[in-house]
């Protein structure tokens, strides 16, 4: 569960009315603590700030032997004075011991994502309501850095993660990357090497986005032809290394004629990996588009123009 309330104190208003872009890219700071309630007792385990630029992203690991937590935030700036954060958290509570003296546990997976403004405090409770008398809360609070994008002696400034409070016995650890979030998806249907039918799309890391692919020639090349096929694809994975750089995706493909999606799925649960700015080629049914022809698609991945920025 997700909670979000906005902080009506002096310093965050400060940081909101303040808020504005220059000329150099901006700092964000990212104030990440953690609490644990047990019975009457509440206390704060850790406490990190992460400062980078727009678009860092960081991930908050937890294991206390009765709680374990994986949490991934990805952050995007969105205005002057706002910011979007996707999360992925993974948890896992102990529950107690079975007839067997087995150890039972709940596990679950929850994906949010929440708009905000510089100055607001973002609350999860990744193990339910914050009335529960054993629970665990992480309060996020995202703000303009004072720090200079530049370093003094030139160059930019690295990612920076500061231990304000540490957690005892390691039961917390954070980290931080800045990789590119936004793709660009190209799909192309041949047969026989001629291009029958395009599309392309923009998508966003790890989360589902939809190609639809349409025939290059009204009407359709034949009668039983789609009208357009659907690819519904997802950027798992980005692994950065030299000197070019690999993704990893997973899509279905079903037509829609009509304005209706029906039969069969033209693919489903397919996956692969390719370089960035390269493609694949998989072989579809034949006679797709035109009778007995063999059918293929080419999907390409490439940086998004927001991302081809981003030092990697």
């Amino acid at each position: 569960m997700i909670r979000s309330r906005k902080l009506l104190c002096l310093a965050a208003l400060v940081i909101i009315t303040t808020a504005a872009w220059t000329e150099e890219p901006d700092r964000i700071d990212f104030l990440v603590s953690t609490v644990e309630t047990s019975g009457n007792e509440t206390g704060v385990i850790s406490q990190v700030r992460v400062d980078g630029p727009p678009g860092t992203d960081f991930t908050i690991r937890f294991d206390s032997g009765r709680f374990e937590m994986n949490a991934r935030f990805r952050t995007e700036r969105t205005g002057d004075d706002a910011l979007k954060i996707r999360s992925h958290l993974e948890t896992r509570r102990f529950y107690g011991m079975s007839e067997r003296n087995l150890a039972l546990y709940e596990e679950d997976v929850q994906r949010s994502a929440i708009d905000l403004r510089f100055g607001d405090v973002l609350l999860l409770y990744p193990f339910g309501g914050e009335d529960e008398a054993d629970n665990l809360k992480v309060e996020i609070v995202p703000g303009l850095s004072e720090r200079s994008p530049v370093l003094p002696a030139g160059g930019s400034r690295p990612l920076e993660i500061d231990v304000v409070q540490s957690a005892p016995g390691g039961v917390v650890t954070v980290w931080a990357e800045k990789i590119p979030h936004w793709f660009e998806v190209t799909a192309s249907v041949l047969s026989n090497g001629v291009e029958l039918a395009r599309g392309h799309g923009r998508m966003f890391i790890e989360e589902r986005g939809r190609v639809v692919i349409e025939p290059r020639e009204r009407p359709p090349l034949q009668a039983s032809a789609p009208d357009r096929l659907l690819l519904d694809l997802s950027v798992d994975r980005l692994e950065r290394s030299r000197p070019s750089e690999h993704v990893a995706i997973s899509f279905d493909i079903v037509e829609e004629t009509d304005g209706r999606v029906g039969g069969p799925a033209v693919a489903a649960n397919w996956a692969g990996g390719l370089s960035l700015g390269s493609s694949l080629i998989y072989e579809l049914p034949t006679g797709l588009f035109e009778p007995g022809a063999k059918t293929q698609i080419e999907i390409g991945v490439h940086l998004a123009g927001s991302d081809r920025g981003v030092e990697r």
